[in-house]
């Protein structure tokens, strides 16, 4: 089996439990694996899918806060990383051309 075929065959396995059993699941099986390090990459890339678009939808707001409570996080350090990657976000924007 070449390396994208066993990626493609991962994609689909998380796909069907993702269907089946939801990104809550997901996230409780993975807790246990991840170090508190990897819970906060695990964080920011979520930050920053939600801010991709420059608009935070309620539900991805509630997406992130829920998922910043599953998480072992210290109290405080999913605000901060939100903070910190919408200004970063913002620095981005500012520099851009036409901007």
């Amino acid at each position: 089996m070449t390396p994208a075929e066993a990626f493609g065959e991962l994609i689909e396995a998380l796909l069907h439990l993702f269907r089946r059993d939801h990104w809550q699941e997901l996230i409780r099986q993975a807790l246990p694996v991840l170090t508190s390090d990897q819970q906060e990459v695990a964080y920011g890339l979520a930050v920053q899918l939600v801010l991709c678009d420059r608009v935070v939808k309620p539900e991805e707001a509630i997406f992130l806060t829920t998922l910043g409570n599953e998480l072992s996080l210290p109290p405080g350090r999913a605000a901060q990383i939100q903070e910190l990657l919408a200004l970063l976000q913002l620095d981005a924007l500012i520099g851009a051309p036409g901007a």
